[in-house]
């Protein structure tokens, strides 16, 4: 009788109490011996890349290694190219302009060399190798056309002898891709025969 008084009381004490009530610890065995609230966790271990995924890096690092070479091949055939027209341009040597378009001209081809790699690939279709060489020809020549102060606006008026152009600006547009294109044209071709040289590899 008294043990059930005793347990009553117990039971009430922990139904008022319950974050007095009393869980037991797990036991956690360690080499045969058990260890109450112990958790022991083996050493992490690391595990080295596989394969694949080195050979995916090294893919990687090729893949700019080739893209490097393809932009300094196209810059120095590029320039080599284009000697006589920075030589026979206006200010020569003299003007922070001249210096200003060689180098942007320098900045043109080495790009040129990257982007005519990935666009080219593995494509024998000319036209598509045309097309790569237009777009900096006609992207460049348009970005050193200066209209003159006495063109008006909207509608843009330069007057003779195409309205839209004047004498100067054909003759600056004229000049610039005559120049780039002559870049550009050395720099491809440059690139096809490092192609087939086998040293420059072509972007599959």
């Amino acid at each position: 009788m008294r043990c059930g008084v005793e347990q009553a009381v117990l039971s009430l004490l922990l139904s008022l109490s319950p974050a007095c009530a009393w869980t037991p610890r797990p036991l956690v065995r360690a080499s045969g011996i058990a260890l109450p609230g112990r958790v022991l966790t083996a050493p992490a271990t690391r595990v080295p890349p596989s394969p694949m995924a080195r050979e995916g890096r090294e893919d990687e690092a090729a893949k700019r290694v080739e893209s490097g070479k393809a932009a300094i091949s196209s810059t120095l055939a590029g320039m080599v190219a284009a000697l006589p027209f920075l030589l026979l341009g206006p200010g020569a040597f003299t003007t922070p302009e001249w210096e200003f378009q060689a180098d942007g001209l320098a900045i043109t081809l080495f790009l040129f060399g990257v982007v005519y790699r990935y666009a080219v690939r593995t494509d024998d279709n000319p036209m598509l190798r045309q097309g790569v060489v237009g777009a900096f020809v006609i992207t460049r020549s348009w970005a050193i056309i200066s209209p003159p102060a006495t063109c008006s606006v909207v509608p843009l008026n330069c007057g003779a002898p195409l309205i839209y152009f004047s004498w100067d600006m054909i003759f600056q547009g004229t000049f610039a891709a005559l120049e780039t294109g002559v870049a550009c044209s050395a720099a491809a071709f440059a690139l096809e025969a490092a192609f087939t040289k086998g040293w420059i590899q072509r972007c599959e």
